[in-house]
């Protein structure tokens, strides 16, 4: 039976909100880049004098605007909202909710935002949908799948995607959170354990079995098409964390109980599609969610790795030498904003870090967050505030 679901309020004052949620993370070329958080821009309000008015009627006063940004740390049963105006600084503002009371604890594997202004919560299960807003989460809507663990997800406008293993990648409408269905399908030639979103019109798969990343066109998401894809190697693995922004790919591939290899792809000049090769040295077996930020010359990824901390490592596209960094304390995801890093540190809480431009191998640890709850997933939402 489906765990009933949750409403998660903060005590704070509502707003009228227009909610966008950006990707997490974003990457350009070596030539250059945009900021690693990504933007939202506010759509133009439109004139709204009176219908009888005439052509002398005044326009409209402009709806001021601001961005906010927030970053939603998640376990299983609890949702801790921040606020990172300063993102050296994260404000816990208030109280995360508890949903013990109410709902049977069940794994969560991954969260991700769309930029309607709601978050994707994967389960054991199942597909659970939130909205967030400065008040704080409210549950919409959920999608059971039964006996099928969600591994990964990732969104954009009335659409999700799904990774759910050796059961392949559905697509989900997902305009109206209480009325779901399946509108697409990939199927997995052994197992699809990620997926990451390029652009509007392109995701990302991994599939262990050639193995392979795989690119496919999701306009028409009923007929998803593949357009390009590069082997990694010919030795049978799955992918522990795939991350794709700004043209490039970053991905955790893993082999039996202690291989790894952290490949990174280039995907600026579709359907063309290149390997920038694995790095050397840095390994990250454990396997977790990945996060991008770029640099002159190159990107780098960190790779969770749990108990293991976070794996650091560059992909150039010039000559230059990869470099690569570690993170001791544990880490169960990571996500970047506006040159910081974040990493949910399960009991310890939140991790938060300055990211130098001449030296992201090695971040400097600025403050430590205690969260109600165990921090495993995270996700950054850019909220746009209409309020006069």
């Amino acid at each position: 039976m489906a765990p009933a679901h949750r409403n998660v309020l903060l005590s704070l004052p509502l707003l009228a909100l227009v909610v966008g949620c950006a990707l997490e993370v974003s990457a350009l070329g070596p030539a250059s880049f945009s900021s690693a958080d990504g933007s939202v821009e506010p759509a133009a309000s439109a004139d709204s004098g009176p219908p009888d008015a005439g052509p002398n009627a005044p326009d409209a006063a402009p709806v001021p605007t601001r961005q906010r940004t927030y970053l939603v740390a998640a376990d299983e049963l609890h949702f801790s909202v921040l606020d990172l105006e300063d993102p050296g600084a994260p404000r816990l503002l208030g109280p995360s909710g508890d949903g013990s009371e109410d709902d049977e604890p069940l794994p969560l594997h991954a969260l991700a935002s769309d930029d309607m202004g709601h978050l994707y919560a994967g389960r054991h299960g199942g597909l659970e949908v939130y909205r967030v807003s400065e008040g704080g989460v409210d549950f919409e809507g959920a999608f059971w799948i039964e006996t099928t663990q969600v591994l990964d997800v990732a969104a954009r406008r009335g659409l999700a995607f799904i990774a759910l293993g050796a059961g392949g990648l559905q697509i989900l409408d997902v305009a109206d959170p209480r009325r779901m269905s399946i509108v697409g399908f990939i199927s997995a030639e052994l197992s699809i354990h990620d997926v990451a979103l390029l652009d509007a019109d392109h995701v990302a798969i991994y599939d262990g079995r050639d193995p392979a990343v795989s690119i496919y066109d999701i306009r028409d998401p009923s007929a998803p098409r593949r357009i390009a894809g590069d082997l990694t190697d010919f030795v049978t693995s799955r992918s522990s964390g795939l991350a794709a922004a700004g043209g490039f790919i970053a991905l955790n591939a893993v082999y039996g109980r202690d291989g790894s290899g952290l490949w990174f792809f280039d995907t600026r000049a579709l359907p063309s599609f290149g390997s920038l090769g694995f790095h050397r040295t840095a390994r990250a077996a454990r396997g977790g969610p990945v996060a991008l930020w770029p640099t002159e010359g190159g990107v780098f990824g960190y790779f969770s790795d749990r108990e293991g901390g976070v794996v650091i490592a560059e992909a150039r596209t010039d000559r230059a030498e990869a470099r690569a960094g570690h993170l001791a304390p544990a880490a169960f995801d990571v996500v970047t904003h506006r040159a910081h890093l974040y990493v949910a540190e399960g009991e310890a809480g939140l991790g938060v870090y300055r990211l130098r431009a001449e030296s992201p191998q090695t971040p400097e640890r600025t403050t430590s967050i205690a969260l109600p709850g165990t921090a495993l997933r995270l996700s950054v939402c850019e909220v746009i505030d209409t309020r006069p």
